[in-house]
């Protein structure tokens, strides 16, 4: 890929079409007096590139959008809160109607969570667009200026990158010595007669010995040893290297990277992030258009052949939002295409342009009306909110209406709605963060006590894997001392200034479809509505470690002596096999808890796997649901591409697993999990019979209080409804 970096069915309120209907003065088509002014419905656009986009007035029209004759200075296009220029194609530059198309410039969105940028078009005071002069005048025109290629490719995360979370932690690919990668890239042209090329490739060290240096690459270009970058420990090299004359060509070109291994260090391992090759292109449009630069200084004319139609325009895009227009550039015909000429003299520093055939100007990839509003009206009110993809709203209403009949006052919300209103249409944590923090001040008090996010999660939340995983209601990564970027859920909830203690209890259940999210509910529902399990607890201790036996023994005292308590050593098996048929049959006779302290993985506990993802399947417990209790690693890690966490796999399987877990999506300690247990287990079996979400909030608080660290508080998750009322025995 190659683009510029960067990183990074019932609501409250019914939402209901509005048509705007603000009377527009001045002339029509013609320049006359408008006779009946136009209408125009806030409209939602999206815009998957940067650069000059036409939106016909037909297009509007069509989807019922707009109706009879617009004045452009009654048109107010924003995209993230900024006001944007706008113009139109009519003679008049004034008018827009039927036959006419507005057109403004898409600044590029490329963040971890979005390439596609989002305009709202509605009927309000804009802005114009500016213009500036740009006549040519005599001399040689320039036909080459210098360019960038830039290539940058994001498919690995380091989630503890030096410099996170401002600093990017997507990378193109890991290398460990020895190893080799060749990169095929293309020069739309190429002319070394006055400007040198240069090749800068950006690379990360991954590994650190001590050595210095212990990380070498060496760089080839079309089969030429262009240099050789050596550096250590984390640090990133970014050394700018020359390339010889008629080492590039023009189209097709190999970057060659090779990690000999001749350093001397245990492992040598690097993070390759991206490349740049500095070059001589001749000013000729590809597809009709042309990014390019006027160096600081460049003060004559400059002439771009190429163009497929005379209708031509030209833009300093140094501030992308604020585009301005150069006029009075020439154009003549050469041949079967076009060629603009122009002098632009009127700054000493560098310009960004863009020159594009009006016929080859980006349309929007969606035109959509909408009416903003319903989630800031202050009428809303609510106890229990839930957040889903607006395609998940009708499996969530049998919940919804569940908690209602409890008594709650339960909303469900389409995340699509809170993007929109919340972050200016972009799908960000942001956005969901500020939606709850005004739900909890701005609706109706009390403030919501519960919210609950229905939708799967990815820390890859635009599929840069190809795993096919979704982010249907997105995870925030807090950085933890231990991992890095972590999901945290936890981050949601803490809305009390800077502190990150939670003042809403929060959980999560995933989904990857409609279908999937109602099985889902559906089993909530019928734990809800069917009898207690049995009341037994089974409590898994892993070997290895004193301490998870230890542990163990303490929950059995937590426990109170109404539940039959069944221990699973794993030091005391010599066939593990065996441990792990006795988990299952434990499960299928029927549980109110499980609890299992030990080392664990994503899917597993301990290295045994005595349970994980594939021996869920074996548990047939449905009707007889556990809380599962998991003071382990990563159980509750609920962000991974293309897979869940033991916990989603528990809370999810149709046929029986748990009802709810809480577990971790990070690393922790022994020592602090013990603290967790000693809070959470009582409150558990509190003989006013909290909800899930009343002990795990309260339990990680006290854990804090009592001096775990802030990221247990973080990591520590409930996959499962917070107001659910588990039914254990008192």
């Amino acid at each position: 890929m190659i683009h510029s970096r960067s990183w990074i069915a019932r609501t409250a309120c019914a939402l209901a079409p509005l048509a705007l209907t603000l009377a527009c003065g001045g002339g029509g088509g013609g320049g006359g007096q408008q006779e009946t002014p136009g209408t125009l419905r806030t409209t939602r656009l999206e815009v998957t590139a940067g650069g000059l986009v036409r939106l016909p007035y037909a297009t509007l029209a069509a989807a019922g959008l707009a109706e009879g004759s617009l004045r452009v200075a009654g048109l107010r296009l924003t995209a993230q809160g900024r006001t944007l220029p706008l113009a139109t194609s009519h003679g008049d530059g004034a008018t827009f109607a039927a036959g006419d198309a507005l057109e403004f410039h898409a600044p590029v969105m490329d963040t971890a969570y979005t390439g596609t940028n989002v305009f709202w078009l509605s009927q309000a005071a804009g802005a114009a667009q500016a213009t500036r002069g740009a006549a040519p005048g005599t001399g040689a025109a320039a036909t080459v200026l210098e360019d960038v290629l830039h290539v940058e490719e994001n498919h690995t995360l380091w989630g503890l990158t030096p410099g996170i979370p401002d600093a990017d932690p997507w990378f193109w690919a890991k290398l460990t010595a020895p190893a080799a990668k060749d990169i095929p890239f293309t020069l739309p042209g190429l002319d070394e007669s006055s400007i040198p090329s240069r090749l800068t490739v950006r690379i990360a060290g991954k590994s650190a010995t001590g050595l210095s240096p212990d990380h070498h690459v060496q760089v080839t270009l079309n089969g030429t040893r262009v240099g050789d970058l050596t550096w250590t420990g984390t640090a990133v090299s970014a050394q700018e290297l020359a390339v010889p004359a008629g080492v590039l060509a023009a189209g097709t070109n190999t970057l060659s990277l090779v990690l000999p291994g001749d350093t001397g260090a245990s492992v040598d391992q690097v993070l390759l992030d991206a490349f740049e090759v500095r070059y001589g292109r001749p000013l000729a449009a590809v597809g009709g258009r042309l990014a390019f630069t006027l160096p600081a200084g460049a003060s004559g004319p400059v002439r771009i052949t190429g163009f497929p139609s005379a209708d031509l325009r030209l833009l300093d895009v140094t501030d992308p939002a604020a585009p301005v227009a150069l006029t009075g550039f020439t154009k003549v015909q050469d041949g079967a295409t076009w060629t603009l000429t122009f002098q632009d003299a009127s700054a000493a520093t560098a310009r960004a342009c863009l020159a594009v055939a009006a016929t080859s100007a980006l349309a929007p990839a969606k035109v959509e009306g909408r009416t903003l509003g319903a989630l800031r009206a202050a009428t809303n009110g609510a106890d229990w909110i839930l957040v889903t993809p607006r395609a998940f709203l009708a499996a969530a209403e049998p919940l919804r209406a569940f908690r209602q009949a409890q008594g709650l006052r339960a909303v469900t919300v389409a995340v699509e709605d809170i993007y929109d209103e919340f972050g200016a249409g972009l799908p960000t944590p942001e956005a969901i963060k500020a939606f709850l923090a005004f739900a909890r001040t701005g609706w109706v008090q009390p403030a919501p006590a519960y919210v609950l996010l229905l939708g799967d999660a990815t820390y890859d939340y635009r599929d840069r894997m190809g795993t096919g995983k979704a982010s249907q209601v997105p995870c925030h990564l807090s950085v933890t001392a231990q991992l890095g970027l972590t999901p945290d859920d936890n981050w949601y909830a803490a809305l009390d200034g800077a502190s990150e203690l939670p003042v809403m209890r929060i959980g999560r259940l995933p989904a990857a479809s409609a279908a999937q999210a109602a099985q889902i509910v559906a089993k909530l529902l019928a734990y809800e509505q069917g009898a207690a399990p049995p009341a037994r607890a089974l409590l898994v201790a892993d070997n290895l470690d004193l301490a998870f036996e230890a542990m163990a023994g303490q929950a059995m005292n937590l426990i109170p002596g109404t539940v039959t308590k069944q221990r699973i050593d794993l030091d005391t098996y010599a066939d593990y096999g065996l441990a792990s048929a006795d988990l299952v049959a434990a499960f299928n006779q029927g549980l109110c808890l499980t609890y299992y302290s030990g080392h664990g993985d994503v899917a597993d506990w301990a290295g045994e796997m005595v349970l994980n993802n594939a021996k869920v399947p074996l548990l047939t417990n449905a009707g007889q649901l556990p809380f599962s209790v998991m003071l382990n690693c990563l159980n509750g890690w609920f962000a991974m591409p293309g897979s869940y966490s033991l916990a989603e796999t528990l809370v999810a399987s149709p046929a029986g697993g748990s009802v709810g877990a809480f577990a971790s999506s990070g690393l922790s300690y022994t020592w602090e999990q013990a603290l967790l247990q000693g809070r959470l287990l009582p409150l558990l079996f509190r003989a006013d019979r909290p909800t899930l979400g009343e002990a795990c909030t309260l339990a990680r608080i006290q854990a804090y209080q009592d001096g775990a660290s802030l990221d247990l508080v973080r990591t520590f998750t409930l996959i499962g409804d917070p107001a659910l009322r588990p039914k254990l025995p008192q």
